[in-house]
C-alpha cells in the first residue's frame, strides 16, 4: 500500500500554484489502494529539473493514472530523474489532492509519476556522467542496472516498442497475428501444468491454418555477463541499449521471413523475456507472417 500522504485534521486551502509545489501548502490526502485511479486537476510544465530519491526505501512510479506500479525507486539508488511536470492528482478513492511528479531517467527509457515527497531537488552525485567526454562503459553500466531491474513486461513492452518504431512503413502489424505470437511466447509461463499443447488447435482459433501461414522462432538464450559486456553503446540511438540490442534479431527474422513469403502481407511478433537474475535474463522470439 502506498502512503504518499499523511493524515492532518485541518485542510488547508491553497492556490493551484501552492498545490504544485511552488509555493504554499499542500492538502494532505488519506492512505490509497495502489489500484486507486488518479486524476489530474492541473499541471504545470517544469525544465526538466533534475532530481533524485529522497531515500533508499520503497517507493513506486506508476503509470500517469496510477494504477499500475511501474518500477521500485530503491531499485535505481545511482539514477537522476528529470521531471518535466507537475501535476494535482486527485484520488477517486478518497478525492484528497496530491502533486505528483511526471519523471524520466536520463535514457529516457524509464518514465511515470511519483509522489513529489519520494524526490529531493539535485543531479544524483552516483549518475555517471553522459555528455562531454563521458565514459560509455559508465553508461552501458547504468543501462545494465536498469534493464536488470526493469519488471517483465516493461522489458518486453520496450522491445516491442523499438521493434515498431525501426520497422515504421515497413511494414504493418497486424493485431491478431500479434496477439497469438504474445499468446504462444508466454503460453509455457501462463500453462506450467500443460506440457504438451495441441498448436493446432491454438492456431485455429486465430484463424491460422496450413497454407495461410509462415512462423520462424528465434533460438531461446539466457543472454549473461559476456553479452552484456558486448553490447555497445550508440549516442546517436535514444533508448537502454540491450533494449536496443534485443529488437535486432526481431527485426532481422522479420524482414527475412517477410522476403521469404512475398504473398504474406501480414505480419506479427511476440517475444518473452525471463524474469532477471544478477548477470542475466533468458530471451525468446517469434515471428510470423501470413495472408
Amino acid at each position: 500500500m502506498e502512503v504518499p500522504f499523511m493524515k492532518k485534521s485541518i485542510l488547508l486551502l491553497v492556490s493551484v500554484s501552492a498545490a504544485l509545489g511552488i509555493i504554499g501548502t499542500l492538502t494532505p490526502a488519506m492512505p490509497v489502494q495502489a489500484s486507486t485511479r488518479y486524476y489530474q486537476v492541473k499541471s504545470v510544465n517544469r525544465d526538466n529539473l533534475p532530481y533524485h530519491a529522497a531515500s533508499q526505501r520503497s517507493a513506486y512510479i506508476y503509470n500517469p493514472t496510477h494504477t499500475r506500479k511501474l518500477h521500485n525507486l530503491k531499485n535505481y539508488p545511482h539514477t537522476t530523474w528529470y521531471v518535466s511536470k507537475s501535476m494535482l492528482m486527485r484520488s477517486s478513492y478518497s478525492s484528497k489532492k496530491g502533486v505528483y511528479y511526471y519523471v524520466t531517467n536520463g535514457s529516457k527509457t524509464i518514465s511515470g509519476i511519483v509522489w513529489r515527497g519520494y524526490l529531493t531537488a539535485g543531479v544524483n552525485s552516483k549518475t555517471p556522467a553522459t555528455t562531454n567526454g563521458s565514459s560509455n562503459t559508465a553508461i552501458l553500466k547504468q543501462q545494465f542496472k536498469e534493464f536488470l531491474a526493469m519488471p517483465q513486461q516493461t522489458a518486453e513492452n520496450q522491445v516491442m516498442q523499438k521493434v515498431k518504431q525501426d520497422l515504421a512503413g515497413t511494414y504493418t502489424f497486424d493485431t491478431n497475428l500479434m496477439n497469438y505470437a504474445a499468446y504462444n511466447q508466454h503460453y509455457g509461463q501462463n500453462n506450467p501444468t500443460i506440457s504438451d499443447p495441441n498448436w493446432t488447435s491454438i492456431r485455429s482459433k486465430f484463424g491460422l491454418v496450413k497454407g495461410n501461414y509462415a512462423e520462424s522462432y528465434g533460438i531461446p538464450e539466457d543472454y549473461n555477463s559476456s553479452w552484456f559486456e558486448a553490447v555497445k553503446y550508440n549516442p546517436n540511438v535514444s533508448g537502454n541499449s540491450y533494449i536496443n540490442a534485443l529488437a535486432t534479431p526481431i527485426e532481422h527474422g522479420i524482414k527475412s521471413l517477410a522476403a521469404s513469403h512475398p504473398d504474406y502481407p501480414k505480419v506479427g511478433f511476440g517475444l518473452n523475456i525471463g524474469q532477471p537474475y544478477t548477470y542475466s535474463r533468458s530471451f525468446s522470439n517469434l515471428v510470423i507472417v501470413s495472408k
